[in-house]
């Protein structure tokens, strides 16, 4: 009898139990997991999708505005080094027809400069267009400084010698060995002067294939006048010339030795 009261028959919940097993917010209403579906983050499709493609317009904007400034600054920059061009060449021709006539280590240091300077440009081809022309022109501002230098070391070494030979009354053998050694230096000289006027002239020859390189990038007035050219070079020659003759009149102080 215990037995059968103190076990409960278990059957169907009433129909009141079973609606209280869902969630109830904390009002108080239920709550329809429906409700839980969709994006995450609480965006809907559209939404994202419009956030987005504004996002990647933006992007896009900012490369294109990046690249237009570019463009602009690298055409700016190569107006400017155009125009540095034209300065430089133009100062360079003026320090050549300068140094032609009164030779200096100046000038040449003067030209290094701005060959140094345009080789920092950034636009390539005139760099390589316009470099020979400065490297041309330094060469022969260097080149007849040093056969200046040379031309007057020459002339006092054949002086000296000249001076020798006008007491050879003393013909002893410290005389002889003498002359001999002024006779070495003076043909040292010559060699060395004979060397800087050749090359020289080679250069001036050499001129106009860096004048065809540069002359896209500036006006022919800016260069060196042809007729100029072929003057210095015809003059160097002739130079040359009269530096063999004095060497022969040398030579032939010591014929009867």
């Amino acid at each position: 009898m215990h037995d059968l009261v103190g076990k409960r028959t278990l059957g169907p919940l009433p129909v009141g139990a079973a609606l209280s097993q869902q969630p109830v917010t904390p009002a108080g209403r239920t709550r329809n997991f429906s409700s839980l579906s969709g994006p995450p983050g609480g965006y809907s499709g559209p939404m994202s999708t419009t956030k987005i493609a504004g996002t990647l317009v933006a992007a896009a904007g900012i490369a294109i505005a990046a690249g237009v400034g570019y463009l602009l600054h690298k055409e700016a920059r190569q107006r400017s080094e155009a125009r540095a061009a034209v300065t430089i060449v133009q100062e360079t021709t003026v320090e050549l027809e300068r140094g032609l006539k009164m030779p200096s280590q100046e000038a040449v240091a003067r030209v290094e400069g701005s060959l140094k300077v345009a080789q920092g440009w950034h636009n390539r081809d005139l760099v390589q267009d316009t470099e020979p022309y400065l490297v041309g022109v330094r060469e022969i501002l260097r080149r007849r400084a040093d056969a200046s230098r040379l031309t007057q070391k020459a002339a006092s070494s054949r002086a000296a010698l000249a001076m020798h030979m006008s007491h050879a009354g003393r013909r002893d053998t410290p005389w002889i060995r003498a002359a001999m050694n002024l006779k070495k230096q003076v043909e040292r000289d010559h060699f060395d002067l004979d060397v800087q006027l050749n090359a020289l002239a080679d250069l001036l020859g050499a001129l106009p294939e860096a004048n065809k390189r540069i002359a896209p990038h500036v006006q022919a007035s800016l260069l060196l006048e042809e007729s100029k050219r072929r003057d210095a070079r015809e003059a160097v020659l002739a130079e040359a010339k009269r530096a063999r003759d004095d060497l022969n009149k040398a030579r032939a102080l010591l014929n009867y030795l």
